[in-house]
């Protein structure tokens, strides 16, 4: 991908690989912070939906991009969809099943880890046997098309109901407020940091090892 859109890793281009990454992580950290006010406008279900469609369409921009600034705007799209998603995914499961959260957060949440490794075995065995990065990408943006769909036919059902009437907007800021005022909310917040850091960390020093020798 570097090679072929004008980035190559080898001459140097590592801080326009790091780009990207930030490129698609500041528009997340953004969407996340307003998931609430989505999801108190239209409703969790209906927000998660759009934004699936938003990140399978920025992954799908991804796929064909010609350029690399191309590629920069098609991941920020990706991380404006992926921020709802990760600021509505663990109420969005509490409130389907509130007797039992905790138990089914622990396994919604696991399929993180599970798709990050089919993701990487299968990617690298594709790669390895000369299947263009594009095909893959493009492919893994299809993924979104089925959640989309069940989260936005789902929204208004009798099958999932969400909470009768919306909150001001007013009471939504109100919480977030109370929760920026809590002391273990910036604990958790520097432990999220650190951990945050140091994944990115062990990507960055892999990359300058294996193109620096």
């Amino acid at each position: 991908m570097s090679v072929e859109l004008g980035f190559t890793l080898q001459q140097g281009g590592l801080a326009a690989g790091g780009a990207l990454q930030m490129g698609r992580a500041i528009p997340m950290v953004l969407s996340m912070l307003l998931s609430g006010f989505a999801a108190e406008r239209w409703g969790m279900c209906r927000s998660m939906g759009f934004a699936t469609l938003l990140m399978g369409t920025g992954i799908l921009c991804a796929a064909m991009a010609p350029l690399y600034a191309a590629l920069f705007l098609a991941l920020m799209v990706t991380g404006l969809g992926e921020g709802v998603i990760e600021g509505l995914n663990t109420p969005f499961v509490e409130n389907l099943h509130q007797e039992e959260a905790g138990r089914y957060l622990n396994f919604s949440h696991s399929f993180w880890a599970v798709g990050i490794i089919i993701s990487v075995v299968l990617g690298g065995w594709f790669l390895n046997r000369g299947i263009s990065w594009r095909f893959l990408v493009g492919g893994a943006s299809l993924l979104a098309l089925p959640p989309t769909l069940i989260l936005l036919l789902l929204a208004g059902k009798k099958a999932y109901l969400e909470r009768p009437g919306r909150l001001p907007w007013q009471l939504v800021w109100g919480q977030a407020r109370a929760i920026l005022k809590t002391p273990r909310f910036w604990l958790f917040f520097a432990a999220m940091f650190v951990a945050g850091g140091d994944e990115k960390a062990r990507r960055s020093s892999f990359l300058t090892t294996k193109y620096t020798k």
